[in-house]
């Protein structure tokens, strides 16, 4: 049975990526993501979602080069990551890139430990800063 509940108005991620490099649009950039609970009062953030269980051993037999700019870039979830990210960081002067446990002060393993260290990778050759915690009581 689906229950009508108007908490929940739409996904809260503004772009979902598949893991083969898909890119989907979600919720429009002209709402607020609901990704990081208190937090999302505090900042504008634009939400990125991997789609997939990023946290189990998979993700290590991707073969990512982080050369990004080549033409045989594999199309990993991660190099669409960093094309997405590089475009949005241009349009909307985005200086803060990280993963939701970076955001959520580790109170969340998402996007899952395997992921995190091409999340960083993206985020060095994006030149933005880490993401900082910004879970809050309030």
């Amino acid at each position: 049975m689906i229950r009508d509940n108007s908490t929940w108005n739409d996904i809260g991620y503004h772009f979902m990526i598949g893991l083969d490099g898909t890119i989907y649009q979600g919720r429009s950039l002209r709402k607020k993501g609901a990704g990081m609970g208190p937090a999302d009062k505090k900042v504008g953030a634009i939400h990125i979602v991997i789609l997939g269980d990023l946290h189990k051993e998979f993700i290590r037999t991707y073969d990512w080069k982080p050369d990004l700019m080549s033409d045989d870039v594999t199309a990993t979830p991660f190099a669409s990551l960093y094309q997405l990210s590089y475009y949005l960081s241009r349009v909307y002067s985005i200086t803060s890139f990280g993963g939701h446990q970076q955001y959520y002060c580790n109170h969340t393993v998402c996007p899952g430990n395997n992921a995190m260290p091409f999340i960083n990778v993206v985020g060095s050759l994006l030149k933005l800063s880490t993401g900082t915690c910004l879970l809050t009581d309030d």
